[in-house]
């Protein structure tokens, strides 16, 4: 459990560190928290639990194979309208 000063400083360190390129982010957190390993935990602990901008556009949303609509009575669209939907 950290106290509410570490607990802002936390939060301070994490936010800075979002705002680093990826690549300096751990490098940072290390200057950033210096030789307090409680800080530096909690830090990379919510880093990791962090979904960038960056990795949001990379990962699909859902990784499932395009299927044919179940219900094979389905009315078809045409430029008049729907197709036996009478």
């Amino acid at each position: 459990m950290v106290s509410a000063e570490q607990a802002a400083s936390v939060e301070q360190i994490f936010e800075a560190a979002l705002e680093c390129v990826p690549s300096l982010r751990t490098a940072y957190v290390a200057m950033a928290c210096g030789d307090n390993e409680v800080l530096r935990r909690e830090v990379e602990d919510l880093l990791a639990h962090t979904q960038t901008p960056e990795q949001f556009h990379q990962e699909p949303v859902l990784n499932l194979p395009a299927q044919e609509p179940r219900d094979s009575q389905a009315s078809t669209l045409t430029s008049d309208g729907p197709v036996g939907a009478l």
